[in-house]
């Protein structure tokens, strides 16, 4: 399994790449769910292990354009495609999964697929597992530099992403539309020998609209005079009506224009100075604690 995170601006990630996520019919969305982002999911069909998938954050607006479509008896090279809407602009992002030795492009035109789609496109994140190492020159890397130059791309230097059994590999790659939006990249060690990578791009983002509550200040209230107001309701019709829902919904009215009275719904919007505990000292060692994990 291969992660890559990629940033529009700095601070929190709003897309996720996940190669071979070995998802498959019996995995809901929900099992494989990270708060605050959209699944997208291409699952392997008639094979296991494999798959690939997008994680976008909940505020940003997409479609599919294309996906690879498997028959599960061959080694095909397999992908999601999306659009991405940020207002201002579209982004087309890609994760792709390529087997080893498995054809760039007889069977499946995942290359020529994506360089027609790309083409619409200014701004543009290619991620995923191409199993073409990069750092030499050969059949399989050929392919992916030929590709790079045609569309006018750039491969972001993550270096080596793949510890193998002789050597390191540079099979996990992140391309872009151009190198002067790349504000910064990183790599970890990260499962089956594979690095977590990530990259930060400059492209406007929508903010995410800041979360409207309700709340009532009950400090305010004194009990002599909550109980007082309780005590001038006629409370006759609990005796009257032999219907408990009845009953239960006029004592809830009652209580609830009680608190109306005295303490009336306030809005309020949630933004980062609501958190007067987070100082930036405390910010700082949340940055390297996420940096670290």
């Amino acid at each position: 399994m291969d992660f890559v995170r990629a940033k529009f601006l700095p601070g929190e990630y709003h897309v996720i790449a996940v190669t071979e996520t070995w998802l498959h019919s019996a995995f809901t969305d929900t099992m494989a769910q990270i708060p605050g982002y959209t699944l997208i999911r291409n699952d392997r069909q008639g094979r296991s292990s494999g798959g690939v998938a997008l994680y976008i954050k909940n505020n940003i607006k997409y479609r599919i354009l294309d996906r690879s479509i498997e028959t599960g008896h061959e080694k095909l090279a397999e992908y999601l495609i999306c659009e991405i809407n940020l207002s201002s602009s579209f982004l087309v992002v890609a994760v792709v999964y390529r087997p080893p030795d498995s054809r760039f492009y007889q069977g499946i035109q995942f290359l020529g697929n994506l360089s027609n789609i790309i083409a619409n496109y200014s701004n543009k994140l290619i991620l995923g597992d191409f199993n073409a190492d990069m750092h030499y020159f050969n059949q399989k890397s050929n392919i992916m530099y030929d590709f790079i130059f045609e569309n006018r791309l750039y491969l972001v230097p993550h270096g080596a992403t793949h510890k193998g059994p002789q050597h390191f590999s540079a099979i996990d790659l992140c391309i872009v539309d151009e190198n002067d939006r790349v504000i910064s990249f990183d790599k970890v060690p990260f499962i089956n020998n594979h690095s977590l990578t990530d990259v930060t791009l400059d492209i406007f983002v929508p903010k995410t609209p800041f979360a409207q509550i309700k709340y009532r200040n009950i400090d305010g209230i004194t009990q002599d005079e909550f109980t007082l107001r309780l005590l001038a309701y006629d409370w006759s019709f609990a005796f009257k009506s032999s219907d408990v829902d009845l009953i239960w919904d006029n004592t809830a009215k009652y209580i609830t224009s009680v608190l109306d009275t005295l303490a009336p719904y306030k809005e309020f919007t949630l933004n980062n100075k609501s958190l007067p505990w987070l100082t930036p000292e405390l910010k700082i060692e949340l940055k390297n604690l996420n940096k670290l994990y």
